[in-house]
């Protein structure tokens, strides 16, 4: 039996990630946490917005639990999508995705970092021409 506010730390066994709560899945993932719950109840596979997840509990034992980072590597949609982020050059669509308002805030710094460095190496091209 679960009680109230208590912290239940759950493993995505499709994509092997794992959160340190529900909530911190529920906020990386864009789910809400019912359908979390509801999904580790059923043993079920739980379809959101065209990917596949699979919840169970994680019992962590006596151990502190740290948050692990969500690292975004690769484009998760779009016409770049299983491209690894840091080999896109178009700078016209990376700024596209940062206009965007409802992007996932670790994948906007992700790009806002790689759109960082196209634009440092075009500046130190022009400096060599000069």
């Amino acid at each position: 039996m679960r009680l109230k506010g208590e912290m239940i730390c759950v493993r995505d066994v499709l994509t092997g990630n794992q959160y340190e709560s529900i909530r911190l899945a529920s906020q990386m993932l864009k789910i809400s946490e019912h359908r979390i719950r509801k999904n580790m109840d059923s043993g079920k596979v739980l379809r959101h917005k065209g990917r596949a997840y699979k919840f169970v509990e994680k019992t962590w034992g006596n151990k502190s639990t740290k948050t692990s980072i969500y690292k975004v590597a690769k484009m998760p949609f779009g016409k770049y999508k299983g491209t690894a982020i840091s080999r896109i050059t178009d700078k016209s669509y990376l700024r596209w995705l940062l206009d965007k308002t409802t992007l996932d805030s670790r994948l906007k710094s992700k790009v806002r970092g790689v759109l960082n460095k196209l634009n440092e190496a075009n500046t130190q091209k022009q400096t060599e021409w000069d």
